[in-house]
C-alpha cells in the first residue's frame, strides 16, 4: 500500500492510500485536524487505511460492480477508431465532432454556466491547443475548479452525446457496418473506439445490429470496444471512497460503480439523476478511469485480448501514441498485420519504432483511405 502526506488540506492532514487489488485499485483518504495528527501513531492510521481497503474489497465481492465472468472470442479483424474518424466520418449532425484543440471551444459555447466560466490560465492552456493539459489543468487544486470539476465533465458527456447519424447513405461508419454487417454479427469482426460519443452504435442500430459493451453477446448483438468509456455509461449503485465527493471530487478520486447502459437521447436526464458524471477516462496522460473503473479496466482487457486473436488490426482516426500503452502497447504485441489512417509523421515514427515489419501507413484520412480500410479488413476475413 502506497500512502501520500498532505499537510493543511481544509485545515486537516490528509492521508491519501491507494493500493493494487484484485479488482483494480482502490484509492481513498483519511483527514485529521492538527490534534489527532499529532498524537495518532503511524500504525494507527495505517491500520485505518488497511481496514478501509479490506473493506471496499469485502463490498466488491458482494456486489455485482465487477462485471460478470464471461469469455471473449477470438475475431479476425478489430478495428480500432479514434478522434479523427468520428470529425471525418461524414453525415454527422449537429456537426462533425471536434478535435481535440477545439473542443474546449465548443463546450464553452454550448454551457455558458459551467465551461465558459472557465478562465485564467486554465482557459489559456486549453486555447493553445493543448487539451489533455487544459483537463489536467482542471483537476489541479490550485486552479480553483475542483469544486464544479464534476459538472463540467457531466457536461462533457452531454456534449458528447448530442451527435448522431444524420445521413446514413454518407456516413463512413454506416457504410463500414453495412458492408460488414455478417461478419460483425458473427464476431469475425470487432468495433472499437476510443471515442465517447456514440455514433458507432448509431451506425450498429441503423443496420439492425444491438450493441453489447460487457457480458455475452446475444443474437442480433455484437461486441463494440469503448476503451475510453462513453457518455451513455451512467453510474449507479456507488461505493465511494472518503474523499469528499461533494466539495473537492478529481480524477484521483475513484467511485467504483456499476454502470447503466442508456440510448444517447437519455445521457441528459440520467447524468441529472446522478450528480456526477458518466464513465469515461479522463482527457489527460494516462486516461485515468475515476468512474467505474473496474468496468473500464474490463473493456480494456477486452480490447488487448483481442489484440492478441485477430490476424488484422486497422486503426482509423487514432494518432499512434506509445505512452498510451494500453492501447499502442497490445497493437505493438500483436502478431496482426496493422494498418494506420492518422497523420503520417505519427504513423512513420511509431511504425519504425514499433510496427516490427508488419505495420503499414494507408492515409491521414477516413475518407481518402476509403477503399484502403475495406480492402485490409476484407484481407483480414481470408
Amino acid at each position: 500500500m502506497e500512502f501520500q502526506i498532505n499537510h493543511d488540506v481544509h485545515g486537516k492532514t490528509q492521508v491519501i492510500f491507494e493500493e493494487e487489488t484484485e479488482f483494480g485499485p482502490f484509492r481513498s483518504a483519511l483527514y485529521y485536524t492538527p490534534e489527532e495528527w499529532s498524537g495518532i501513531p503511524e500504525h494507527v492510521w495505517q491500520g485505518e487505511a488497511r481496514k478501509q481497503t479490506d473493506a471496499w474489497i469485502t463490498r466488491v465481492r458482494a456486489s455485482n460492480i465487477a462485471p460478470s465472468p464471461y469469455q471473449v472470442a477470438p475475431a479476425k479483424v478489430l478495428i480500432l477508431f479514434g478522434a479523427g474518424a468520428s470529425y471525418g466520418a461524414l453525415g454527422i449532425a449537429p456537426s462533425a465532432p471536434p478535435l481535440g484543440p477545439r473542443l474546449f471551444e465548443s463546450l464553452c459555447q454550448m454551457f455558458p454556466a459551467t465551461w465558459a466560466k472557465v478562465s485564467g490560465r486554465v482557459a489559456e492552456i486549453f486555447m493553445e491547443g493543448n487539451p489533455e493539459n487544459g483537463m489536467a489543468a482542471l483537476n489541479d487544486e490550485a486552479s480553483g475548479y475542483r469544486s464544479v470539476l464534476r459538472f463540467l465533465i457531466r457536461d462533457m458527456a452531454v456534449y458528447f452525446s448530442r451527435f448522431e447519424v444524420q445521413d446514413a447513405s454518407a456516413n463512413l461508419y454506416c457504410r463500414l457496418v453495412l458492408r460488414f454487417k455478417e461478419q460483425i454479427l458473427n464476431g469475425d469482426v470487432v468495433l472499437s473506439t476510443l471515442n465517447y460519443e456514440c455514433l458507432i452504435e448509431h451506425a450498429m442500430e441503423t443496420h439492425g445490429i444491438v450493441p453489447t459493451y460487457l457480458g455475452e453477446v446475444a443474437s442480433g448483438s455484437a461486441r463494440i470496444l469503448k476503451v475510453h468509456g462513453s457518455c451513455n455509461f451512467i453510474p449507479q449503485g456507488f461505493l465511494a471512497g472518503g474523499t469528499g465527493l461533494a466539495f473537492d471530487w478529481s480524477y484521483e478520486n475513484t467511485i467504483s460503480t456499476t454502470l447503466k447502459f442508456v440510448h444517447r437521447t437519455a445521457v441528459r436526464a440520467e447524468l441529472e439523476k446522478t450528480g456526477i458524471p458518466s464513465a469515461m477516462s479522463m482527457y489527460t496522460e494516462n486516461k485515468p478511469n475515476p468512474i467505474g473503473p473496474l468496468a473500464l479496466k474490463r473493456l480494456r482487457d477486452d480490447f488487448a485480448g483481442y489484440c492478441k486473436s485477430a490476424g488484422a488490426i486497422v486503426a482509423v482516426g487514432a494518432r499512434p501514441y506509445a505512452p498510451d500503452t494500453h492501447i499502442w502497447q497490445p497493437i505493438a504485441d500483436s502478431r496482426a498485420t496493422i494498418s494506420l489512417v492518422a497523420d503520417r509523421a505519427s504513423c512513420d515514427e511509431w511504425i519504425l519504432s514499433h510496427g516490427g515489419g508488419r505495420a503499414k501507413w494507408m492515409g491521414d484520412r477516413f475518407d481518402a483511405a476509403w477503399d484502403d480500410i475495406v480492402a485490409s479488413v476484407a484481407v483480414g476475413l481470408r
